[in-house]
């Protein structure tokens, strides 16, 4: 890890994670978590960008829930929250997190960029392999590229929903039926009543 720098009171044993730009250390006497660059002019670019999305999210005057996300709907309406600052683009399943209360939390924004509607709707393709991920625990097309993956989503090409749960949100998202996270969300919260 070269040009890795831990701040005081931080060792290696604290890592709970790594990306692109940086590494996640769990603080073991605030039992927060601090992330903080790579020794790089990009790592250190990235960590200030998400540092911004982060300040964008806790001056927004949306009413804060408890948990951002609890199960599907609410990861859905944590990706809501976001969109409400325009900042994101970058819907992974490493972008989910599960606490000591199984509650999902979305975070990591690194490579956010602002909501553009061409980044809408790959955000929501995105969000329906999140999905497809957590009910299944594989990857659509595990082995291909991400550019193979779009592409055959943009060709309406989509692995098999038979026995999948949630077919029902994951197909439209894949689809491109959903204009937006709201209309998302409206089913989301049809398939929670119908349970």
């Amino acid at each position: 890890m070269g040009g890795l720098q831990f701040p005081p009171g931080i060792d290696a044993d604290d890592m709970i994670g790594q990306g692109k730009s940086g590494i996640a250390a769990l603080d073991s006497k605030t039992k927060l978590v601090i992330k903080f660059p790579y020794d790089t002019d990009a790592g250190r670019a990235e960590c200030a960008h998400e540092k911004e999305i982060y300040e964008r999210l806790e001056r927004s005057p949306l009413p804060r829930p408890s948990s951002l996300l609890k199960y599907y709907g609410s990861t859905e309406h944590g990706i809501l929250l976001e969109y409400a600052k325009n900042a994101h683009g970058d819907v992974d399943c490493v972008s989910f997190y599960v606490d000591e209360l199984l509650d999902l939390k979305v975070g990591d924004f690194t490579r956010s960029t602002d909501a553009t509607p061409q980044a809408m709707k790959k955000d929501i393709s995105d969000f329906g392999s999140a999905i497809y991920y957590l009910v299944t625990s594989q990857y659509p097309y595990p082995g291909m590229t991400d550019k193979q993956i779009e592409e055959r989503f943009q060709r309406k090409e989509c692995p098999d929903l038979t026995d999948v749960q949630l077919k029902s949100i994951i197909y439209p998202c894949w689809a491109g039926h959903y204009g937006s996270f709201e209309e998302v969300l409206v089913d989301v919260k049809e398939h929670i009543r119908l349970l």
